[in-house]
């Protein structure tokens, strides 16, 4: 466990009525107690949270400064990952057996991994990077940390939507809130269509997130800091460079054959087939 596990946690109420709620339990008599019991108000369904399916753990050494966890008494390791973000597909994710053979040797890194360095998981469509990649946010969040997943192109269109609304301090409390997640993973950066208004949103973030050190994992199709800068800008990627990288290989998962089990190890051949003379 993290040494987050055992800082004091705060209950977060889950609504003004609840709240409400509490207030008029604490001015009650017993008779009035006992009638709220006979008209079905049930005692809180969970010890932890009371019900809120969160609480708030306060920063290390600042009490009232913290962050909104979900209770794990009463949430499951899905559900957990679906309030990160993490797609349906991918809230199963593991570090297990590698998703190609031939990445065996190099996922060793991932496994030893201190939740603390960023990283950059680049290799062509379908190599498994974003598996990985929230293979990583899942198993930092069973260690009760905070972290979000977020699809690049997607975080894009939302900023852009919200400046087109004209709601300037909606959009810059969302960059403000992604920039600080403790732990962010990035997926697909690159796969964004480059204009200047783009480029400095990426620029942006990635700056904001070096130079506070926050943790960030990165997917990306372009195998080198130098490719991805012609996507990016080449202020963003001389502060990726710094980062650790680590480049998959092997053929497509997404073309594997349909009668290999899923999950399963896929073997690559040893050679191309052969072309009927």
């Amino acid at each position: 466990m993290s040494a987050a596990a055992d800082l004091p946690v705060e209950l977060v109420a889950q609504t003004d009525w609840q709240a409400l709620v509490a207030r008029l339990r604490a001015t009650a008599t017993p008779g009035q107690l006992r009638a709220a019991e006979l008209l079905g108000d049930e005692p809180p369904a969970c010890d932890v949270c009371d019900g809120a399916r969160f609480v708030r753990r306060p920063a290390e050494g600042v009490e009232l400064v913290g962050r909104v966890l979900p209770c794990r008494a009463c949430t499951t390791p899905p559900e957990r990952a679906a309030m990160a973000g993490i797609p349906p597909r991918f809230r199963g994710a593991t570090l297990g057996a590698p998703l190609l053979a031939s990445q065996a040797e190099a996922l060793r890194p991932l496994a030893a991994w201190d939740g603390q360095r960023s990283l950059v998981l680049a290799g062509e469509a379908g190599t498994g990077k974003t598996h990985l990649a929230c293979a990583l946010l899942r198993r930092e969040l069973e260690r009760d940390r905070a972290g979000r997943f977020v699809y690049f192109p997607d975080y894009l269109e939302e900023v852009r939507t919200r400046y087109a609304d004209d709601a300037r301090e909606q959009a810059q409390a969302y960059t403000d809130r992604i920039a600080s997640e403790p732990l962010l993973v990035l997926d697909d950066l690159g796969a964004e269509r480059a204009t200047d208004w783009t480029l400095e949103q990426v620029r942006s973030l990635i700056d904001r997130r070096y130079r506070r050190l926050l943790p960030t994992i990165v997917t990306t199709n372009y195998a080198t800091p130098v490719a991805l800068g012609e996507r990016i800008g080449a202020a963003a990627a001389d502060r990726l460079a710094e980062w650790g990288w680590l480049v998959l290989g092997g053929p497509s998962l997404r073309r594997r054959p349909a009668q290999q089990p899923s999950g399963s190890v896929r073997r690559e051949p040893a050679q191309p087939p052969q072309q009927a003379p």
